[in-house]
């Protein structure tokens, strides 16, 4: 009897320092400003974490995110080697224990020995994708990854290198396709695929060079997020695809005017909340 009292104390403890309901699956995408950092959680627990943002400020988050003691990723994508989906990987490979990390077709020399440095030594050898690629994570539950076609790997536009994912678990789904434009849009509308999720990360940060309506409609989200900094030099998102997604009746949430953004899904019902969590 005390042994289970001690268990039901110790589940409740870790509830409330985690902060987080157990037992569903999650996509947070973290208030980084100007780039790009999110990730997913599994109702079994396993975490995948996209990218590190143009500085440290995802790390805060993904600490709050994952709760107190959590130091294990089961896996980490670099979408593309551009500075503001990069910055915190090399301290988040210091901090947590990574399971499998896939890196980019394409990666400088600099990037990589940043990388190198910052593994320990029991980690499992990073992977280059060459082919398309679908895990199970767990009972209905996958990640299915498109790393660019062999017309792209001499692209002078690394934009279009981006790996490309669909995650789909229980009843939430989500696409995010890097900085990828139009023309990798047309390659991935080619593939005998399903595109169709619940959520979709804006591409290229709401770039009018990519979200082309051919793409969004495959897609046919229910929500489309924005990963932007306030008032950016870039103006992202663009007017043509706020007016675009608004036309085709897609939510739009916005990181600069939110902050960071967790959805999670319930009897097919998609719920958000907002803020510095």
């Amino acid at each position: 009897m005390r042994f289970l009292f001690v268990s039901l104390l110790l589940v409740t403890i870790f509830y409330f320092l985690s902060g987080r309901a157990l037992f569903r699956a999650e996509i947070i995408f973290f208030n980084v400003g100007q780039g790009d950092s999110f990730a997913l959680r599994t109702p079994g627990g396993k975490v995948i974490v996209v990218d590190g943002g143009p500085d440290w400020s995802c790390l805060y988050y993904l600490g709050k995110w994952l709760g107190f003691g959590r130091r294990q990723i089961d896996i980490l994508i670099f979408t593309h080697d551009h500075n503001d989906h990069f910055a915190a990987l090399p301290e988040i490979l210091m901090r947590y224990r990574v399971g499998r990390i896939f890196l980019p077709a394409r990666l400088s020399d600099s990037s990589k020995s940043y990388l190198e440095t910052s593994w320990s030594s029991d980690f499992v050898v990073p992977e280059n994708l060459n082919e398309n690629k679908c895990f199970n994570l767990e009972a209905n539950c996958h990640l299915c990854l498109f790393p660019p076609s062999a017309e792209f790997l001499s692209a002078k536009d690394e934009n279009d290198l981006s790996m490309v994912l669909h995650f789909a678990c229980d009843s939430l789904s989500l696409v995010a396709a890097g900085d990828a434009g139009e023309k990798r849009e047309r390659q991935l509308l080619s593939l005998d695929f399903n595109w169709h999720a619940q959520v979709f990360k804006a591409s290229h940060h709401g770039s009018a060079s990519a979200n082309s309506e051919e793409f969004l409609r495959a897609v046919s989200p229910l929500a489309m997020i924005f990963s932007v900094g306030a008032s950016n030099k870039y103006k992202h998102p663009a007017v043509e695809i706020i007016e675009r997604a608004r036309r085709l009746g897609i939510k739009m949430w916005r990181t600069d005017q939110m902050g960071s953004i967790l959805l999670y899904a319930n009897n097919r019902q998609l719920f958000f909340k907002s803020g510095g969590f």
